[in-house]
């Protein structure tokens, strides 16, 4: 009976263990930045920050909304929004420089000079439908550009069919395949290929469809 209880023990936790595929995606840095009206995108501003709770009240905790900022203090950070006239927030989205990582599927590639890479987007579902993933794309694209990154980069699941459409249509290309593992403990990424930073700044060197 004892061994039984452990033979179940042992296929609940191989049940918990969930495998995910995901693609590094990268092009050159800089584009023209695309906002709809009545939206306008900018980097954040301490306004745009202290509201955060507030506009996203539904939908964003106070734990987040702290993080955002304390990201947005960083030298090597920066946060984009679109926002209304009024000076609603939409939605937002974050740069880091210098360094591929996600916090979330546990990936860090390290240290990574002259490259911009693109993470945790969210546009508030209110507000979906009107491009504004692309605005907040096309604008760090620009302010990338702006700090000196040749290379812009961002992670997707291979699952979220949506927002891999989005950065293919923005003119990224697939330049590594990025596997985790989740379980119990926590997330786990590994990047599969020979040579992942040579990959990363070649794919600078092309350019991207101007569409």
């Amino acid at each position: 009976m004892r061994s039984g209880r452990r033979r179940r023990g042992f296929l609940t936790r191989v049940k918990e263990l969930v495998w995910i595929d995901s693609h590094l995606y990268a092009r050159p840095t800089g584009a023209r930045v695309v906002v709809a009206p009545p939206y306008r995108a900018r980097l954040a501003t301490p306004a745009d920050l202290a509201r955060l709770e507030a506009d996203l009240t539904e939908e964003l905790t106070a734990t987040k909304a702290e993080l955002i900022r304390r990201r947005a203090a960083d030298p090597d950070h920066q946060v984009a929004v679109v926002t209304l006239p009024t000076g609603e927030v939409c939605g937002y989205g974050h740069i880091t420089h210098g360094r591929i990582g996600d916090d979330h599927l546990g990936l860090d590639l390290g240290r990574q000079p002259g490259v911009a890479h693109l993470f945790d987007d969210y546009v508030a579902s209110a507000h979906r439908g009107n491009r504004l993933q692309v605005a907040l794309l096309t604008l760090r694209l620009d302010a990338a550009e702006a700090r000196r990154a040749q290379v812009a980069t961002i992670l997707v699941a291979d699952t979220n069919h949506a927002s891999r459409a989005s950065v293919l249509a923005a003119g990224f290309r697939p330049v590594l395949r990025i596997v985790t593992l989740r379980g119990p403990a926590g997330r786990r990424s590994w990047a599969l290929g020979v040579r992942p930073k040579e990959k990363i700044r070649a794919s600078g060197s092309w350019s991207p469809d101007p569409r």
